[in-house]
């Protein structure tokens, strides 16, 4: 009953966190130095929040290597400030006992509200920590520019159109998600898994490729229920999803 309870459970998970949290902070402040990655970002309720990593050195196999680790999520009540994002991460940083000093780089998401600009969250942190540099996140940056050379290709901006068409025809709209399911029911190959549809985000085209591999793996079951869907909008899509240009760039962004 004791590993069972929701309450003991909670304990058990908190204990683990404080113990691994007190080796990585431990580490942290013996450090000369240590650098904060942020990204703001909703929960499940579409509250904003503010996700901190830590990145340090540390000594493996006579050598050094930069490692990162989780730090904290805190709310941001309301509209989002470079005041409140500040407030929050010198905050966290007197929480684990890091001196905001020895803080030598900053990684951003690139927003303005977190960019080098007026009033920005890298303006307040540098007059605190005046040799702080900020970077703006390699992951993000490669996501925007993936964006901005997909929609330099005609073609790729309508193949995304479709991929989003497909996802609110069947994600969204109940009976239509019934049919597919029916279709994949009798014709299911036993070596095969269908996978499920995802949502297009125009701002990360990176997420594409969730969306490309499941209309590969769900193909024609997918076509067989756009054709026997009795709309316009459906047929029209089987229409154009069934053209080599379709087929021959679904494949060519799933390689």
């Amino acid at each position: 009953k004791l590993f069972s309870c929701n309450e003991s459970a909670e304990e058990f998970q908190q204990a683990i966190a404080e113990v691994t949290d007190e080796g990585i902070l431990k580490r942290a402040q013996s450090s000369n130095c240590f650098s904060i990655l942020i990204d703001e970002s909703e929960d499940c309720f579409t509250e904003p929040c503010l996700f901190l990593y830590l990145r340090i050195i540390e000594h493996v196999s006579g050598g050094y290597e930069p490692k990162t680790y989780f730090l904290a999520i805190k709310k941001l009540r309301k509209e989002v400030t470079a005041d409140k994002i500040t407030a929050e991460l010198v905050n966290v940083l007197k929480e684990k006992d890091l001196d905001m000093k020895q803080m030598c780089g900053f990684a951003i998401d690139g927003s303005a509200v977190t960019a080098e600009c007026k009033n920005s969250v890298v303006t307040l942190l540098k007059a605190q920590a005046p040799g702080l540099l900020s970077i703006h996140c390699i992951s993000h940056r490669l996501a925007l520019s993936s964006v901005s050379a997909a929609d330099t290709v005609p073609y790729l901006v309508k193949y995304q159109q479709t991929l989003d068409s497909v996802y609110k025809h069947f994600v969204k709209l109940s009976n239509n998600r019934d049919g597919l399911e029916a279709i994949q029911k009798i014709l299911r190959d036993t070596h095969k898994q269908s996978s499920p549809f995802k949502d297009i985000f125009p701002s990360r085209w990176l997420t594409v490729r969730a969306s490309v591999e499941a209309v590969i793996r769900n193909f024609g079951n997918l076509v067989s229920a756009l054709q026997n869907s009795q709309s316009a909008r459906g047929v029209g899509l089987a229409k154009t999803m069934c053209t080599y240009k379709f087929l021959h760039c679904s494949h060519f962004l799933a390689d």
